[in-house]
């Protein structure tokens, strides 16, 4: 896939995405046949020219998405020059060579670099044949050279390699009605072998020798199996088992023969599926500070960056993590991150990342961060997204510093947090609906606090009725309410006006709802969006009721904000009519207060009671409605704390269970154990803090506090239900406090104990490693208090190696481990794991890239005050051979572990 993001060639990141990036799989055909071989041998075809089935041969290869072909006509080279010229020309890689058979009559397929003269090829193979010169055309006969000897010949003295014909077939090595001997499977040299389908689908004696599971057969290392059939025409080029998948560095027979001596990785039969599509870093591109002009392009698979102290390697990785904006696990961690990226791009400084997600569809994004600005996302088209990197990636690449993993083993919390990606598909939306939840409770709390302050501050207020209302009965056995009466009703009046304004105001809030009800949304309703589809006309019908709906929210909004308008009005006009009213009322109430005086009764005084006593009983009625409203909210609140309770039992169950299957995952190496509702920080500081605010003494609480903290079997919502409940003998049993103590904890009032129902304790995650020697009969497990720094690191470094889709980088993982863990153990994990995930590793150590068959090594180099690459490609690429040896610690001897792959 290209991807420009809109962006002209010269930009960094299309730059970084031109560089070569390492060994790549290929869709290779090693078993061509040109157009003389089919009319010599009677295959039938329906080409009367070279030149029409040549071109027709081209045609059918890329179709096929074939990259590479053999051809290997038998004992000849010659009769293939005008098919290579043609594959050549359509951008095919040819590996010219001919198909021999040893003086047993198996046949052979040789194979030699691109560009070998083919007359040449001719000659090696009449030597093979046993005669002086090119064996002339017809010439089908055995061959003179034992396997062995065939096989030397080919590929140490003339460069070539071989592979096994057909070898279940007739002529194949394996084949029944053959000459049988076990000689030529064993051949050392004989590196591949050609089946005519899927390894499993050979029958059980042919499984049995390839699997190397028969003692007569028995080889070294294991053969080499690839699809290599028989093609010998154009319609044969997609017929099954004729091709395979192999990786390769070079197009060259070295690359071959680095992809036959490591098949698992590099080679992928034509029954076998390729991995899912994971997601991948493509390129990285560095503008300004130490890292400017920097261009990397990633391999899917396996990268190693390698260099010597202060070249860079930690740069890379650390700038990456700052244009994900990743977390960073530990304190140290994330100290060494701020002063490193900040000391590499300095201000200005800007690295632009290009990242492929493969699901649920292919798509990439251009991530840009300048320092010390915030990242920025680009779609394929170039348009900048107002979106954070996680927002498009879902999952962000897992990137852990130098020594961050040995300080994450000491967070039981944060551990917890790598099982995240084990968790069921349901798990990210019941973290959403808890939010939610939390949310709601939250709200919840502050209502029902502030409706009880009110409920309370009412009833003090209400206690003064009594009182007021035996004044009042002294004032009305004097009369004085039939002589004041008019007052008390234009008393009343007056407070109509607002209650008519108050009463408006459900309906401007149920007016503005309206408002924002409307324009509908008609995506997907749309003429335009429903073209095509085969009920455009009857799902039209919904878009015309839509607008019907719309219309009428339009015409109903207009003439209730009309109505309102005139009502408040209207309201107003009474208002004024009425205040010069008021006013003559007024002056004749003051009348018969001097009136009242001279009889030595104060008036206004019983007027100011009865309008206290008229306010405490709206107040009273008020109190009936707040009551109802409690009532509501504390149902309302059982109900989502039963529902956010629940959520959190899914929550530790699945976490329990994930630990469980995570464990069976990890062999017999690391047990996995969550504990829940630990560390409680969280819960010691709230309860102090409640007890602090209700307790102005300067208590001292440590008794109470360490009692929350040891609590075997810890209920917060028991806990809170409790201390609400002052019940003192639950709390002196349950958590072996005194009688004053258990006091002191109930008192941690209302708003405290609703905190507690809400509360989400995290759950902590502890590992246990099996330090016994790989292959022991007993196991010997050690918890991670137990064990040293390097196997706390190993512990973890297993458990971030389990199956994952994103990118995982890690800087020096050597550092806290030893080299035995790491080429015996975490190695083959990569190796195994490449095919599936894409990882980057910076490293001194050689059993990373060497072991772990590296698909890209980078060299880095400091000078002149920046950082460069210095030699970049394959493993198998002599340059970088030859650089792992002088720089990476342990170079020899990780290339003597595999002495015959490498020529060490």
């Amino acid at each position: 896939m290209n991807f420009s993001f809109g962006l002209p060639d010269t930009h960094p990141i299309r730059q970084a995405l031109a560089q070569l990036n390492g060994s790549q799989f290929y869709r290779c055909a090693l078993q061509v046949n040109p157009f003389a071989y089919t009319k010599e041998n009677g295959k039938a075809n329906d080409y009367e020219t070279e030149e029409e089935y040549n071109t027709a041969f081209v045609s059918a290869l890329q179709e096929a998405n074939i990259d590479v072909i053999a051809i290997t006509d038998h004992w000849r080279a010659r009769t293939g020059a005008g098919l290579q010229e043609a594959a050549k020309a359509a951008g095919i890689t040819v590996f010219p060579g001919f198909e021999a058979a040893t003086n047993l009559g198996h046949h052979v397929l040789c194979i030699f670099n691109p560009g070998t003269d083919l007359s040449r090829l001719d000659l090696l193979a009449g030597e093979l044949r046993g005669i002086t010169g090119p064996v002339p055309n017809g010439d089908n006969g055995d061959g003179v050279k034992t396997m062995d000897d065939l096989v030397h010949k080919v590929q140490t003295e003339w460069d070539g390699i071989c592979i096994a014909a057909h070898v279940t077939l007739a002529n194949g090595i394996l084949w029944d009605g053959g000459e049988r001997s076990s000689k030529p499977w064993k051949c050392d040299k004989l590196y591949a072998a050609a089946i005519p389908g899927g390894i499993a689908d050979l029958l059980p004696g042919k499984l049995d020798i390839a699997q190397n599971g028969q003692a007569d057969y028995h080889r070294k290392r294991l053969m080499a199996l690839i699809n290599a059939g028989d093609i010998n025409g154009p319609e044969q080029v997609s017929k099954a088992g004729a091709s395979s998948n192999i990786k390769l560095a070079e197009l060259t027979v070295e690359g071959l023969r680095q992809a036959f001596l490591d098949p698992t990785p590099r080679i992928r039969l034509d029954s076998e599926t390729a991995p899912d599509g994971h997601m991948e870093i493509l390129g990285a591109a560095w503008e300004g500070g130490l890292l400017d002009g920097l261009r990397l392009h990633f391999n899917t698979n396996l990268n190693v960056l390698i260099g010597g102290r202060g070249t860079g390697k930690s740069s890379i990785l650390e700038t990456l993590r700052y244009a994900f904006d990743s977390p960073v696990a530990g304190l140290e961690a994330r100290r060494n991150h701020d002063s490193l990226v900040k000391a590499m791009l300095r201000n200005g400084g800007k690295i632009s990342v290009a990242v492929l997600r493969h699901t649920p569809a292919p798509v990439a994004y251009l991530i840009e961060r300048a320092y010390p600005g915030p990242a920025q996302v680009r779609d394929e088209n170039g348009d900048v997204l107002d979106v954070k990197p996680i927002d498009v990636l879902r999952q962000l690449p897992e990137i852990y510093g130098q020594h961050e993993i040995a300080e994450l083993a000491k967070d039981p919390t944060h551990l917890t947090t790598l099982l995240k990606p084990f968790l069921p598909a349901r798990a990210a939306a019941t973290a959403i609906q808890k939010e939610t939840l939390q949310k709601e409770l939250g709200e919840t709390r502050q209502r029902l606090l502030a409706l009880e302050n009110e409920i309370a501050v009412n009833d003090e207020r209400l206690s003064r009725l009594p009182a007021l209302n035996l004044r009042l009965a002294e004032y009305e056995k004097a009369g004085l309410p039939s002589k004041l009466d008019a007052n008390t009703r234009w008393q009343r009046e007056g407070t109509l006006f607002q209650i008519g304004r108050t009463r408006l105001k459900p309906v401007q809030e149920a007016l503005e709802v309206l408002r924002g009800a409307y324009p509908l949304d008609h995506d997907g309703l749309t003429p335009a969006a429903l073209a095509g589809l085969p009920n455009a006309e009857l799902l039209a019908k919904i878009g015309e009721s839509l607008q019907n709906v719309e219309a009428i929210l339009q015409r109903t909004t207009t003439d209730l904000e009309s109505v309102l308008t005139a009502t408040r009005a209207q309201i107003d006009e009474v208002q004024r009519t009425w205040k010069p009213l008021r006013t003559a009322a007024d002056e004749e109430l003051q009348a018969q207060l001097r009136a009242l005086q001279a009889d030595k009764i104060d008036g206004s005084e019983y007027l100011q009671l009865a309008k206290d006593i008229d306010q405490l009983q709206h107040i009273e009625k008020q109190q009936t409605v707040q009551q109802a409203e409690l009532e509501g909210l504390r149902q309302r609140r059982r109900n989502l704390l039963t529902e956010y309770q629940g959520l959190l039992g899914d929550e530790q169950r699945d976490l329990v269970r994930t630990a469980s299957q995570v464990t069976s995952k990890l062999g017999n190496r690391v047990r996995v154990r969550v504990t829940h509702l630990t560390p409680r920080s969280e819960l010691v500081k709230l309860v102090r803090d409640a007890m602090a605010a209700n307790n102005q003494g300067g208590q001292k609480y440590n008794v109470i506090l360490d009692a929350l903290h040891n609590k075997a079997d810890l209920s917060l919502v028991g806990l809170a239900e409790a201390c609400r409940r002052s019940e003192i003998t639950i709390l002196r049993q349950d958590y072996g406090l005194t009688a004053g103590q258990a006091e002191q904890l109930a008192g941690i009032g209302g708003d405290a104990c609703m905190r507690l129902e809400e509360l989400d304790l995290p759950s902590s995650t502890d590992l246990e490693l099996n330090v016994a020697e790989v292959g022991a009969s007993e196991s010997v497990w050690r918890p991670l208090a137990e064990l040293s720094v390097g196997q706390r690191a190993t512990a973890v470094l297993r458990l971030l190696l389990l199956d994952s889709a994103v990118p995982l980088m890690i800087d020096q993982p050597e550092d806290d481990l030893d080299n035995r863990f790491i080429a015996d153990d975490i190695v083959p994990i990569i190796k195994d794991q490449k095919q599936k995930r894409q990882f980057l590793f910076a490293t001194h150590n050689a059993n990373v890239p060497v072991l772990g068959d590296a698909d890209l090594i980078v060299g880095l180099a400091y000078e002149h005050d920046h950082i460069r690459i210095g030699t970049s490609g394959a493993l198998e690429t002599p340059p970088v051979h030859q650089l792992v040896e002088k720089v990476l610690e342990g170079g020899k001897e990780a290339f003597a572990r595999r002495r015959a792959k490498y020529n060490f």
